[in-house]
């Protein structure tokens, strides 16, 4: 498949979560993501400068990413399927970075009251819960930052890959 028929048939069937995609059209989809993010970045750099921070101005490369949200999500499902992979396997990096959220408002919710007050006592001084959602906050970021290692070279590994030979559980062999 070329460039332009891959781009083309993800935005076609932006809302299909079934049925497969195949490599080239998957990786053409994720270049144009690529050069698209970036050119939105640099037309957000020309019109709007760089502000830095927080209070960065990004438009246009806020309109972008909602525009191929859908068929983003859609086409790598797709692509899953093509392996036989269930299209639930997308949502993986998803609920790791819940779980980093997660510990990392533990984590700052333990450093917090801590801070405000004081980091002097034991157990005996009220410091033993903030101290728990600290260590487990950071436990627990550490350990979605190792999964999610794992699970961005497993994803590199199964999208690379060939798709089935013939049908399978989700439908014929892309063209």
């Amino acid at each position: 498949m070329q460039a332009r028929d891959a781009i083309g048939s993800a935005y076609t069937k932006w809302k299909t979560f079934d049925g497969r995609a195949s490599r080239s059209e998957y990786w053409w989809f994720v270049l144009f993501v690529f050069l698209g993010s970036l050119l939105a970045g640099l037309v957000d750099q020309i019109l709007f400068g760089s502000q830095g921070g927080a209070d960065r101005t990004e438009p246009i490369g806020a309109l972008f990413s909602l525009v191929i949200l859908l068929p983003a999500l859609a086409v790598l499902v797709r692509r899953l399927h093509d392996i036989g992979k269930s299209g639930w396997f997308a949502a993986l990096p998803a609920a790791l970075g819940l779980l980093y959220a997660v510990s990392g408002v533990m984590a700052g919710l333990g450093a917090g009251i801590m801070q405000n007050h004081g980091m002097g006592g034991g157990i005996g001084s009220g410091m033993a819960i903030p101290a728990t959602f600290l260590v487990l906050g950071a436990t627990g970021a550490l350990i979605a930052s190792i999964l999610s290692l794992i699970v961005l070279i497993l994803m590199l590994i199964w999208l690379t890959r060939p798709g089935d030979d013939g049908p399978n559980q989700y439908g014929p062999k892309p063209d």
